[in-house]
């Protein structure tokens, strides 16, 4: 059953997606009353638009755009050796950007920061970042080995430093030269300074046509090629490599074994094919 004053009454105000009613509403509202709006918290209003909805005598509101729009965040400025990056391609309440930093800088504090609601305008999440030059501390040292440039404490970004070994009798196994890279840390593992000696590679039935020597020292190079009359069963060449071992292992030339013949035996005094003939017998006795 419909009261008197509902015939002739406006409901509840209009609800928005960017404003809110400024006072606490009522259920119903006589024709000439009037509501005022206010731009929800994130938001704030556009000149020029209405902001107040009237009861019509039709029972009804009257329509308003929406009158308010997101605040913004203020630009947060390019890290020094970075820049920022703007993600949703503004400043807007709800949007993000991201932090990058140049090439040999690291960043830190937070990447991504976000324009939220704080108190009762909007900031960003986090403060912005900094851009900190790569370094790396001293490469490690090694056994029977040093690298040069070991006086400093910190190495920059992209710097290289180079291992040798200290006498003759080492090789240098692995990388020479390590590298400060991104992470902040040397590229590789250095190198190992090793004796190395590998034995004396005997291969049977072959001649050495490279790798003429009597001692064989890392990376030490062999390549043979096998007799005529033998193939080779492995690799040709072979490198001394830094356990002192032979890679590929030391090859074998095996005897090439002749496959029985196909072709029919040759006779030593060949058959005639052609028919045979008899004497005549004479028609005269004697």
């Amino acid at each position: 059953v419909l009261t008197s004053f509902s015939l002739d009454a406006c409901g509840a105000p209009t609800r928005y997606e960017t404003m809110k009613l400024r006072d606490p509403p009522k259920d119903h509202y006589t024709p000439g009353e009037s509501v005022v709006y206010q731009c929800r918290l994130g938001y704030r209003i556009k000149p020029s638009f209405a902001m107040t909805a009237v009861c019509n005598d039709s029972n009804s509101w009257t329509p308003l755009q929406e009158a308010c729009a997101k605040k913004l965040c203020s630009n947060p400025g390019d890290p020094v050796n970075g820049r920022v990056i703007q993600t949703n391609g503004t400043l807007e309440f709800g949007s993000q950007v991201d932090y990058v930093c140049d090439e040999g800088y690291r960043l830190i504090g937070e990447k991504t920061s976000y324009c939220y609601i704080y108190e009762d305008s909007v900031a960003w999440s986090s403060e912005r970042p900094e851009c900190n030059r790569i370094m790396c501390a001293p490469p490690p040292n090694i056994e029977n080995g040093q690298y040069r440039n070991s006086e400093k404490e910190v190495y920059e970004y992209n710097e290289v430093v180079h291992y040798s070994c200290r006498s003759a009798d080492y090789s240098l196994i692995g990388n020479e030269r390590l590298i400060c890279s991104t992470n902040g840390e040397w590229s590789t593992e250095p190198p190992k300074c090793k004796v190395v000696k590998c034995p004396f590679p005997r291969v049977d039935n072959a001649d050495r046509i490279a790798g003429f020597g009597t001692k064989f020292v890392y990376k030490s190079k062999v390549v043979f090629q096998c007799h005529e009359g033998f193939v080779m069963n492995g690799s040709d060449t072979i490198t001394c490599e830094g356990d002192s071992l032979w890679v590929p292992p030391v090859p074998q030339c095996v005897k090439v074994s002749t496959p029985p013949s196909t072709k029919p035996p040759i006779l030593s005094h060949p058959v005639s094919t052609l028919p045979k003939t008899t004497s005549p017998v004479s028609s005269h006795p004697g």
